[in-house]
């Protein structure tokens, strides 16, 4: 079962300081575990943290104090909304998977996110090489393919 939502407080009276947290609960009610991830500001950019045991992801975002994913404050909502839905889309994309196939972000930097199950370690290097000699090309057509500039 998986739940997805966005934490928010507002500026009190005391001065707290505003939080927009996209966040993912995952429950496996056969194991009888519970994940957590959650989005946070990364200096002027944001990450995505990896799923962890639901009292561990509360320690982690506890630790992350007040977390505003907008940097840019002319353009807030839309940083806002496309933070947000790649977020979402990893969290539900990665709770549906089969957990077969790897996964390989490109940004910031290429990295492996999940090296799934159906590759061998020299296979999945490889694939790391062809991606590294053919990332611009590779975010080109994606961004081409999602309508936006970079």
């Amino acid at each position: 079962m998986l739940t997805v939502g966005i934490l928010r407080r507002h500026m009190t009276r005391l001065a707290n300081e505003k939080s927009f947290v996209p966040f993912a609960i995952e429950l496996d009610v056969q194991r009888g575990t519970c994940s957590a991830r959650f989005a946070r500001k990364r200096g002027q950019s944001y990450e995505i943290t990896r799923l962890l045991p639901l009292p561990n992801a509360l320690v982690e975002l506890a630790s992350s104090g007040p977390i505003q994913l907008a940097t840019d404050r002319t353009n807030r909502r839309e940083q806002l909304r496309e933070r947000s839905e790649r977020f979402f889309h990893e969290a539900i994309t990665d709770f549906l998977a089969p957990y077969n196939d790897a996964k390989i972000w490109l940004e910031p930097e290429i990295e492996v996110a999940r090296s799934g199950r159906t590759l061998r370690e020299h296979e999945l290097n490889r694939a790391l090489q062809v991606i590294g000699q053919n990332r611009d090309y590779l975010l080109e057509v994606w961004y081409g393919y999602k309508g936006r500039a970079r």
